[in-house]
């Protein structure tokens, strides 16, 4: 940190709950381009962002530790459910947000099985996302 208000990078440092560094995120989804946007719309919003793919997901959470992790539809709710039971078995203590269509199926189970699972789901239908508080 260079500064009380500024990071290496020379982006403004954060309050995220209690905590006086910028919060971290990762985006797991299949689709390049899908994770990219989103990483780099929670780079905007204040996070610290990474980018994983299924095959990254275990790695990425044993050496990132993210406060929220944004799961995209994947390839079927079975594999969402898969990261699902990861977190569940870890004792994951962050948020975890599904996206996908309203109608899908996959991300209907996906959010029920969280539910049952007890993974903490940041945002649900009608629900907003949280930011980073400047």
């Amino acid at each position: 940190m260079i500064d009380g208000n500024r990071d290496e990078s020379g982006g403004e440092v954060v309050q995220f709950g209690r905590r006086p560094i910028p919060p971290r995120a990762c985006v797991v989804e299949n689709k390049t381009h899908v994770r990219t946007f989103l990483s780099e719309m929670l780079d905007e919003l204040g996070f610290i962002a990474r980018e994983a793919d299924t095959t990254e997901f275990r790695a990425m959470l044993h050496d990132f530790r993210p406060d929220l992790i944004v799961l995209g539809p994947l390839t079927d709710g079975f594999e969402v459910q898969l990261h699902l039971r990861t977190l569940q078995a870890q004792s994951y203590g962050g948020s975890v947000m599904l996206f996908g269509g309203r109608s899908s199926a996959a991300l209907i189970r996906s959010h029920e099985f969280g539910e049952q699972t007890g993974v903490d789901d940041a945002a649900s239908a009608g629900d907003t996302v949280p930011q980073a508080r400047p």
